[in-house]
């Protein structure tokens, strides 16, 4: 304690002088602790400048990332619309398509209706669609796309149905060549679609259309199923069979429409 005292009475002093005594003496004083303590000012002008551009770059890099997230979230719901628009696009060009052809040929009630469901171990014999009871749909009726056969409904509930595609071995469709009018019977199976029980005597004519015939009752009259490819009969057979060729991708098909 005691040798801090001569310390603290030399401060006294000072501050004294400070005050008190004549600018002639003090001003020096003043010069000399200016220089001296200029060093320790310009450095924390320094360090006061560096800490305010510090601080300013970390509220930039904040506000550059929020304007970023912005950006990205304008760029998600902005993509996220482009995509509806091109789904309304695609389905009212499927609608106009199919309107077309209807009103070109038949004039059929039909019902749209999206695929929500394909079995893989049966990926071309059937799948499920959006509609069901409530919308009208019963066993027996048409589907097609396009004005092609797709299947019929085999299988209704209130808002799916089951559709078995004419592609499938258990598909039976009455059937007739579009020109020569002759009645046969179309079925699927592994080796694909063809056209069984047209008489020996019918003339073979590769690209001729086959249609529904209407006999039955299920399926209404004059719906494309496929056209003539090759004539497959064995020389033994009494009836003649031909391979047919469907204009439809069965396994890009995502929307149909049911003939009510």
């Amino acid at each position: 304690m005691r040798s801090k005292i001569p310390l603290i009475i030399l401060l006294i002093l000072l501050l004294v002088g400070y005050f008190y005594l004549p600018d002639q003496i003090v001003n020096p004083i003043k010069s000399i602790a200016g220089y001296a303590a200029s060093p320790f000012e310009k450095a924390a002008s320094v360090l006061s400048s560096k800490s305010r551009d510090f601080f300013r770059g970390i509220a930039e890099i904040r506000n550059l990332r929020d304007e970023n997230n912005d950006l990205k979230q304008q760029i998600a719901d902005l993509m996220d619309k482009n995509s509806q628009l091109m789904e309304v696009k695609n389905e009212n060009g499927l609608l106009k398509k199919e309107i077309e052809v209807n009103t070109a040929g038949n004039n059929f009630n039909l019902l749209e209706a999206v695929i929500i469901g394909r079995e893989p171990a049966s990926f071309l014999q059937s799948f499920t669609v959006d509609q069901g009871t409530d919308s009208g749909v019963k066993v027996g009726q048409a589907v097609i796309y396009q004005g092609v056969l797709v299947g019929k409904v085999t299988a209704a509930y209130k808002t799916t149905s089951e559709i078995t595609l004419i592609l499938s071995s258990h598909s039976i469709i009455q059937a007739q060549l579009q020109e020569n009018r002759t009645l046969g019977i179309v079925k699927g199976g592994l080796q694909g679609l063809y056209l069984d029980n047209i008489p020996l005597d019918v003339p073979f004519k590769s690209g001729e259309m086959v249609i529904t015939s209407g006999l039955g009752g299920d399926l209404p009259k004059g719906i494309i199923i496929g056209k003539v490819d090759k004539l497959t009969t064995p020389k033994s057979e009494i009836f003649q069979t031909f391979s047919l060729i469907t204009p439809l991708d069965f396994q890009r098909l995502e929307t149909v429409f049911v003939v009510r």
